[in-house]
């Protein structure tokens, strides 16, 4: 059967995000990884939406349209090159064609679209490859039936979910009904704070919707959320959270282009949202304000009983003027604010064995503990929304450090760290959360071989970059990647992002951290001015993805052994193949950089050559890229040693290409 149906589509975009997908390549790819719903947001919302748009019969079959009338443009070229929206407008369209790539098709599907564009010189025909990551509208996609209306909503949900509005993107944990959107690895412990849900339907063009159970008819604004953070103290909280996604449209609509019902544990009449009702579907007869009935985070459904949504076992629906709508959430990284206000002490701990206070009175008002400035003291403090105990920052020290205002609605707490002394190292312990929905600490351990991005918003005037040292805590690892280019002004924030960081720690506890990084400035380097930091699963846009592993066992040698140690991928690898490779021996006695040191696996050897700028780590080999990396061993040998000494243990790292 053929498929038709009318688009809306509000898909101005931002930027352009990196695709898992290898091949083909694309000139707008969307990060979404095919093994969760972990993906970036970048979705504009700005005056190219909301125009009307049929994409009508397109049929996609996973390898051509089966409706032969379809263009290899889909129909659309004439929408993507609306002479309105100029060239910008047009990469924006071909930009929100690959975000409904990512979210309606299944990883693995990559869809072709060629088209005429008149702004090259000479006008000539591109060709783009759009790559599928969440399989939220398979059908659609891939099939030939008609469209859902689960299909419709669950795509909506997706692109809504993704929206950036102030340029600050953010990695998100998106979460659903699907499998495709199943937690992976240390998702759960690193993103773990309930930020909001999305429900509606972009591609619905009635003008209006009615309430069945009243007979009252409403503005269809088509996209529509709400937040999880509650309670009247968390308004700062509130305005920090836009800063950190860089959007609205949760708390106040984005303007008018969303409708939030607000809080998404409440309705209309416990937290003050309403909605404008009228007695005829053309909306001419107002009837009043009314209380949004939304009911989205309700029931076992919605809980630490399934993991919130991380199985089929999840919610599918939200609740809204007495209409299911298919919906998902979204779950933030863990982050730490860094300016001095909010260092914590040896004593301080986050527990629910502390005393209640306030709400969010502490993230208003920096009760920092009984070394730092401005706090009240508080040593023992319990989990709030405000503070779900997912990071803690240790104080380093009197006379540490210095933090400055910033412009206000700049900055987390309209505050920033602007210096730390040579030798100060500021710890920051990324903990066990709390579940703040179930009031337990989130379970689960965390896999010490899959990275995460360690990100830092921060402002530079330059014109040379700023630095600073960062280390592992618990590895006693230099990190390197230190370097801020200049943002041009002190009030201008950009985000700098540090990949690879590994989990130390499997085991977790309320006090004992699974990521632990120290950083201090570097005495030959202007320190830049940092807002805060962050901890996200996965790479940054653009670079892919690492695993680490490693032995720790020690081997003595003497003069002219040769000695090897021997490690092993685990099967809960992500890699099919081991692609790039680079080994890090510990040797105590001897100097790597003059030894015969060699990696095998395989029946394949090569050769240790020494990282520059990164030693003792070894150069990127390719010698073993199409390896099944947990088939036999990988041995990491030193060859006639010159001297005796001890083989302390050694790391592999491996990148895909």
């Amino acid at each position: 059967m053929q498929r038709t149906f009318n688009a809306l589509i509000a898909l101005g975009l931002s930027i352009s995000l990196s695709a898992c997908a290898a091949q083909p390549p694309s000139s707008t790819e969307v990060d979404g990884r095919p093994q969760s719903g972990l993906g970036w947001n970048g979705l504009g919302w700005n005056g190219l939406g909301w125009n009307g748009l049929g994409w009508n019969g397109l049929g996609w079959n996973g390898t051509g349209f089966d409706n032969l009338s379809v263009t290899p443009d889909w129909g659309l070229g004439a929408w993507v090159n609306d002479p309105t929206g100029g060239p910008a407008g047009r990469q924006g369209r071909l930009d929100g064609l690959a975000y409904w790539a990512s979210c309606a098709c299944p990883a693995g599907t990559v869809l072709t679209w060629q088209g005429a564009n008149p702004y090259a010189s000479p006008p000539t025909t591109e060709t783009h490859y759009f790559h599928g990551g969440f399989g939220l509208g398979a059908n659609w996609c891939t099939g030939t039936n008609p469209v859902s209306h689960t299909e419709f909503e669950a795509v909506s949900a997706c692109l809504f979910s993704r929206v950036n509005t102030l340029g600050l993107h953010n990695a998100l944990s998106i979460r659903g009904f699907e499998t495709s959107l199943a937690l992976i690895d240390n998702e759960k412990l690193f993103m773990a704070y309930p930020e909001a849900q999305y429900w509606g339907n972009i591609w619905n063009e009635n003008p209006t919707f009615q309430d069945p159970s009243t007979g009252y008819y409403y503005r269809n604004t088509r996209a529509y959320a709400c937040y999880f953070p509650t309670g009247t103290g968390a308004s700062t909280l509130l305005a920090d959270l836009a800063k950190i996604i860089g959007r609205t449209c949760e708390f106040d609509g984005c303007g008018g282009g969303a409708h939030t019902s607000r809080e998404c544990s409440s309705n209309g009449g416990s937290d003050g949202a309403y909605f404008k009702a009228y007695a005829d579907a053309a909306a001419t007869i107002p009837i009043g304000l009314t209380p949004d009935p939304a009911i989205t985070a309700t029931g076992a459904n919605n809980s630490a009983l399934n993991d919130y949504q991380d199985t089929l076992t999840g919610t599918q629906k939200a609740t809204f003027y007495s209409r299911d709508w298919r919906r998902l959430s979204v779950f933030l990284g863990a982050w730490a604010d860094l300016e001095t206000g909010n260092w914590k002490d040896a004593g301080y701990q986050c527990s629910h064995t502390c005393a209640p206070t306030d709400g969010c009175d502490c993230y208003d008002n920096y009760c920092n503990g009984h070394e730092g400035t401005g706090g009240n003291g508080l040593q023992c403090e319990r989990p709030s929304f405000c503070n779900n105990c997912q990071t803690i920052v240790r104080h380093p020290g009197w006379s540490c450090g210095n933090d400055a205002t910033c412009n206000a609605g700049d900055c987390v707490r309209d505050r920033k760290l602007t210096y730390l002394a040579p030798g100060c190292w500021l710890n920051i312990e990324f903990t066990r959360p709390y579940d703040l929905l179930s009031g337990t600490l989130v379970s689960g351990t965390a896999n010490p071989h899959k990275a995460g991005t360690l990100l830092f918003r921060y402002s530079h005037v330059g014109p040379g970059p700023a630095r600073i040292q960062i280390k592992d805590n618990i590895r006693t690892m230099m990190i390197p990647g230190g370097v801020f280019p200049p943002t041009g002004s002190t009030n201008t924030y950009k985000n700098k992002m540090v990949y690879p960081i590994y989990p130390g720690r499997a085991a977790f506890s309320g006090s004992l951290p699974g990521i632990e990084i120290a950083i201090t400035s570097d005495p030959a380097s202007a320190f830049p001015e940092l807002d805060y930091a962050q901890l996200f699963v996965g790479p940054p846009p653009d670079t892919q993805p690492r695993e680490l592993y490693w032995i720790n066992k020690s081997a003595s040698f003497s003069a002219g052994d040769t000695v090897c140690q021997s490690i092993q991928v685990e099967n809960t690898t992500d890699f099919q193949k081991a692609g790039l490779v680079r080994i890090r021996p510990r040797l105590s006695g001897v100097n790597p950089e003059t030894e015969n040191i060699t990696l095998t696996h395989g029946g394949v050897t090569a050769t240790y050559g020494i990282d520059a700028n990164d030693s003792p780590w070894s150069t990127w080999m390719g010698d073993f890229a199409t390896h099944n990396p947990t088939m036999g061993y990988w041995h990491v040998c030193i060859n006639g040693a010159s001297a005796a000494g001890s083989f302390d243990g050694a790391a592999l790292e491996m990148e895909k290409q």
